[in-house]
């Protein structure tokens, strides 16, 4: 087999798995359409809607942090998800989002939910990568983009369940 089949076989293969992770976004947040004013989701971040109101954004944050997905792309894209309206909803609604914080994000650690805005906030939505762990993420948010790009790259194509590695690699 030459190495240019090879490399279409492998890109028949993603985009397998690109479609079932969007399967799987669609069946996990079904949910979503039933808000009044449902947020965009695609497979790398959420965007509230501009007309959502106070209630309905703390509806989706609620909904988000109680979900109970096990598969880990759902994780990984779920944590960014999370931090997006955490970091949308202070952006929107200011001061008044704060109070969010306590009563909507649940079993949440007060350190978990920095770290979910601050990861939301340090990789922009068009270099996640759905099939990278949360803490491969994490280990790369404090790098410039260039070098996110490089390590989240580097992480979807190795494919390693274990983040370690890459935090010692990680500058």
């Amino acid at each position: 087999m030459s190495e240019e089949q090879e490399t279409y076989q492998l890109s028949v293969l993603e985009k397998r798995e690109i479609a079932m992770i969007e399967n799987s976004i669609t069946l996990a947040f079904n949910w979503l359409n039933k808000l009044k004013c449902p947020p965009t989701v695609t497979m790398t971040g959420l965007t509230l809607d501009p007309d959502a109101t106070f209630h309905e954004a703390r509806k989706l944050l609620a909904g988000l942090v109680r979900g109970t997905i096990g598969d880990q792309i759902i994780s990984t894209m779920r944590n960014f998800y999370i931090g997006d309206v955490l970091n949308q909803g202070g952006d929107i609604y200011g001061e008044e989002w704060s109070q969010v914080l306590g009563t909507d994000t649940g079993h949440l650690e007060p350190s978990t939910i920095s770290n979910l805005q601050w990861c939301a906030r340090s990789i922009a939505p068009d270099i996640r990568r759905p099939m990278v762990m949360w803490t491969v993420h994490m280990a790369c948010a404090s790098l410039d983009r260039e070098k996110q790009e490089y390590y989240l790259d580097y992480a979807e194509r190795e494919r390693k369940e274990d983040a370690s590695g890459y935090r010692q690699r990680v500058p």
